[in-house]
């Protein structure tokens, strides 16, 4: 059986945002507000998939984009 631990894959997946706030601020003592400024896109998000052969490997991350329309634009051939 040679090159059969190539076909054995293991993959994750990963949900990610493209604006990350953190999750704590610095500020004077006892304000009652504080401004966090961010890009807007914090309910935007992508899924990114990490592959890897048993034999060790890595395979090429394969990424989607949520939309609800396709852009006009031409995609590159390489993307699916």
């Amino acid at each position: 059986m040679y090159g059969a631990l190539g076909y054995i894959i293991n993959s994750q997946w990963k949900e990610a945002t493209f604006d990350i706030p953190y999750s704590s601020t610095v500020d004077r003592k006892g304000e009652k507000t504080i401004t966090m400024k961010t890009t807007g896109n914090d309910k935007n998000r992508f899924t990114v998939m990490l592959a890897v052969t048993a034999d060790g490997q890595k395979l090429t991350p394969y990424v989607v984009f949520k939309r609800k329309t396709m852009p006009k634009e031409i995609f590159n051939k390489r993307c699916i």
